[in-house]
């Protein structure tokens, strides 16, 4: 089972790296037919905006994954041991909290707006908007992961 989850993980970071090298590429490739042959495509700057947008959300559940989010633990790392513990599960469950009124929210968007075409794509927003409600989702899991199982999940942190 650990290897079937660690293969799928395996398989999210390579999707994340190729979102961002496909960002990359079009942004180069696109700005180079702009300025030096004066061709612009409506749908190249949706999605190249789409992409980066799908980065920063899957992006955030990798630093989630990884606890490289940004948090300031000047003041918890002082604290004892057990106490530091406390405050870094109420953190998650915080977290937590938030993933699921977004995943709520961002759904009953998806479900008002979803079917409106994008201008150049031509494409219904909903797939876009569907990235939101996944990376909540998989911030969710971590957290609740992070709050029942703290220890083992550093250990899998550190294997990486």
């Amino acid at each position: 089972m650990k290897d079937i989850i660690n293969k799928v993980l395996e398989v999210y970071e390579q999707l994340c790296r190729v979102l961002l090298a496909a960002m990359t590429s079009l942004v180069i490739i696109f700005v180079f037919l702009r300025y030096f042959f004066g061709v612009t495509f409506v749908w190249a700057e949706e999605l190249i905006t789409m992409l980066f947008i799908s980065t920063t959300y899957f992006g955030a559940v990798l630093g989630m994954r990884y606890k490289e989010h940004i948090s300031i633990s000047f003041l918890a790392e002082k604290l004892p041991p057990k106490v530091h513990s406390y405050i870094e599960k109420l953190n998650y469950l915080i977290i937590l909290i938030v993933q699921i009124a977004l995943t709520r929210t961002s759904l009953q968007w998806i479900g008002k707006v979803g079917n409106v075409l994008t201008n150049g794509m031509r494409l219904p927003i909903r797939y876009f908007y569907w990235m939101m409600p996944i990376s909540c989702v998989l911030i969710g899991i971590y957290c609740v992961l992070f709050i029942v199982t703290p220890n083992r999940v550093e250990a899998v942190k550190e294997q990486n």
